[in-house]
């Protein structure tokens, strides 16, 4: 797991915005399904979470540019499907007033900043 720079949307940031898109970015493998669907959908994948200075940071649907992520074949995690076994690189993205965070939580799993 890490966290990249990535450019704002133009099309959809609003002036005067000052907060900076980030990107979560890491792996994932798909173990098992809790329910006879062939793959996952988005319920199937944990939300990840970016706490900055103490506070959780706000997903940007469509502020931040993301088409060089998905163009280095990385998936947004709200479009995932995998069948079990399957293996993704997926990324979050965030709006955040400060690109230093403290800590990534996914479910009871937390990565301290680096």
């Amino acid at each position: 797991m890490r966290t990249a720079g990535i450019a704002h949307d133009e099309f959809f940031v609003q002036e005067g915005e000052t907060r900076t898109c980030v990107a979560v970015i890491g792996t994932a493998t798909l173990d098992s399904l809790d329910s006879d669907e062939l793959t996952s959908n988005i319920f199937s994948f944990p939300e990840p979470v970016l706490i900055v200075n103490g506070a959780k940071a706000s997903q940007a649907i469509l502020e931040c540019d993301t088409e060089a992520l998905k163009a280095e074949g990385l998936t947004w995690r709200l479009d995932i499907s995998l069948a079990p076994g399957g293996n993704v690189r997926w990324f979050e993205a965030y709006l955040v007033d400060n690109v230093a965070y403290d800590t990534v939580a996914i479910e009871s799993t937390v990565y301290a900043a680096p």
